[in-house]
């Protein structure tokens, strides 16, 4: 009888174990790291510092990289929009979205599950810098 608990005990703390060694977040990536939205097939994370939101759909704002905040002068600016049903992160956040790219027509957005504000810059973006 020992025994058969003891085998009970062992199998449910390996299945604990490796479920959560095995369901961890994915690492995330900076917005410079995604490069071309369409080889990143399934659920990925992307951190970026929230730059603007869109005039035509609530639910869309975009990151960029947390290094291009900083700069002045000769910046790629490059943008990544986030769709997110649940509460829109505020302009200079920076977060961590989890979810997956998703063609509509002719571009991708990053259609989010989940997004995470872990902390907040000062700054202001400037148009064609």
């Amino acid at each position: 009888m020992k025994k058969v608990v003891l085998i009970a005990v062992t199998v449910v703390l390996v299945a604990t174990a490796g479920f959560f060694l095995f369901t961890k977040d994915p690492k995330a990536l900076q917005v410079s790291e995604v490069g071309n939205p369409a080889g990143r097939t399934g659920i990925i994370a992307i951190t970026g510092i929230v730059a603007g939101a869109s005039d035509f759909d609530k639910n869309v704002f975009g990151i960029m990289d947390t290094k291009e905040a900083s700069c002045k002068k000769g910046c790629e600016k490059i943008f990544i929009p986030i769709k997110y049903l649940g509460e829109q992160p505020d302009r200079g956040d920076e977060v961590k979205a989890k979810g997956k790219f998703t063609k509509i027509a002719n571009y991708y957005v990053f259609e989010a599950e989940n997004v995470k504000v872990l902390r907040n810059h000062a700054f202001n973006v400037q148009k064609g810098s």
